[in-house]
Order: structure tokens, then sequence, then C-alpha cells
């Protein structure tokens, strides 16, 4: 199979990539003290999409290197369509992590906060392996383009949680600081970040899940 060597190189990514992410998160978890300005410690970290998105792409890049085995070993043609979604629903998320800290939390809060400890690998390392090995090893024809918002669901599913907590709690829930900005601007900037989302899910299933070369 001509296209093993990929396969292999794809499933010791995701691997590494899966490791990343949890192992951030665990290294989170457990710390004693905060890591930069926004980070809580423990279970109380998961209140942040940094770590949301991490944790879903950790998990789909693990999926995705245990279904890709059976296709290195010539026992399957593709990994199953619904794994595929699943990795870019996590590469989508951590891509937009990445984007919202060097346009916002970077400016705003200092970038040496942003890429420190763990946050190195939630905000920098782990973003840019996801979206890399998504573009460079993966032009599995089965994403159709129509569907690219699919990749978008994590965020839109914690931009409801999070809107819902301000609109209930108040600040004790905004610990991003957005309704600061006024309940006339909350809603649509969460639109706004919602469909940023949608243009990076779009931009990797136009450039790596809908290619020619059909092997994961």
């Amino acid at each position: 199979m001509k296209n093993r060597p990929r396969i292999l190189i794809l499933i010791l990514a995701d691997l590494l990539l899966s490791a990343m992410c949890i192992g951030s998160f665990l290294a989170m978890a457990l710390a004693r003290d905060a890591d930069g300005r926004l980070t809580d410690t423990g279970i109380r970290s998961l209140k942040y999409f940094t770590v949301d998105s991490n944790i879903i792409c950790g998990i789909a890049a693990l999926i995705e290197a245990v279904f890709l085995i059976p296709v290195f070993l010539g026992k399957r043609d593709a990994a199953a369509a619904w794994v595929r979604w699943f990795r870019l629903a996590g590469t989508s998320s951590v891509a937009m992590t990445f984007f919202v800290v060097l346009t916002f939390l970077g400016p705003t809060m200092g970038y040496r906060y942003m890429f420190t400890g763990p946050s190195l690998y939630m905000h920098l390392l782990s973003p840019v392996l996801a979206v890399l090995t998504f573009l460079l090893f993966r032009r599995a024809t089965g994403l159709d383009r129509k569907c690219f918002y699919l990749g978008s669901i994590p965020l839109a599913l914690y931009a409801v949680y999070y809107m819902y907590g301000v609109i209930t709690a108040g600040r004790k829930m905004d610990w991003y600081g957005l309704a600061a900005w006024g309940p006339v601007w909350f809603a649509p900037l969460f639109i706004v970040i919602i469909l940023i989302s949608c243009g990076l899910s779009y931009l990797l299933v136009r450039f790596g899940g809908a290619g020619k070369a059909h092997f994961s």
C-alpha cells in the first residue's frame, strides 16, 4: 500500500497530539498554582474553552489513531466518516483557541502569560500540530464541504453555555470579561466568534479534508 508510510506518520502524530493535549490538561489540573492570568487549577480549569478544546482534540486524535491501525494493516480502506468529522471538530476547536490567543488574549493579557507552562502546549504547540497534521497528512474524501459547520459545534455549545451562565449568574460566570463590553455587544460578539470558527472549519475541510487521496 503506497500510503502506508503516510498513515503511520499520521498515527504517530495523532498519538503525540493526544499526549500533548491530555497531558497539558492533567498538568494544569494537578497544579497547585495558577498558570497564567486566566488559569484556574484543578477541575475548575474546565470552564475555559482552551482546556475543553484541547481535551476534545486529544480524544479525537486518540480515536483516530486507533481507527487508523486497521487501515495501516490493510484490513480497512478508511476510518469511519464520524471519526474524521470528530477529528475536524477537535482541530477546529484548538485552531479557534490559537486564533483567540493571537488576536485577543495575547494583546490584552500578555503573550508571556499565554505561552508558559501547560498553556504553551494548549495555546500554541497542540493547535499547530493539530492543524498541520490535518492539512498535510489527510486528504480524505468523505468530508462534504457543505457540512463544514459541523466542526464548529463544540464552540457553539460552549457559547450557549457561557452566555446562559452570564445571563443567569452575572459576572462570576464571565471569566473572559466579555460582558463588560455591554449587553448590546455580547450576543453579536459571540456570533462573530462562531462565524470565525466556521471559517476556520471551512478552510480545514477545503484544504485538508476533501482531497483526492483516500486513505484515512
